[in-house]
């Protein structure tokens, strides 16, 4: 629930982040992001290669969100001013440049 509030700043400004606060609401989710970031690679120690199975099920959570992060910046950082999100590929049809041709984990 934290993760899909964190960018709300009317909700955050509730709590006393706000542009005038010591730590600013855009650092706070900046800072959020950064850690979801940082779990979702963390969490790979509780997945097995060999059974390919995840250990904690928050594990295999944090590694999607981290995914998605992945895949989010990756487009941000392609795109172009008439197209913000290129459409989603699966990692089946992706083509061999994509960062999800060939998943070494899955989530």
């Amino acid at each position: 629930m934290s993760a899909y509030l964190i960018d709300n700043t009317d909700i955050l400004g509730i709590f006393g982040y706000d542009e005038t606060s010591t730590l600013a609401a855009d650092d706070l989710i900046y800072l959020s992001y950064l850690h979801l970031g940082v779990e979702g690679l963390r969490s790979l120690e509780h997945y097995s290669p060999d059974t390919k199975k995840w250990t904690q099920a928050h594990s295999q959570g944090y590694f999607a969100i981290f995914k998605h992060l992945l895949i989010e910046a990756t487009a941000s950082s392609q795109s172009t001013t008439t197209q913000t999100h290129p459409p989603y590929t699966s990692p089946s049809t992706a083509p061999k440049s994509s960062p999800t041709a060939n998943p070494r984990w899955v989530a």
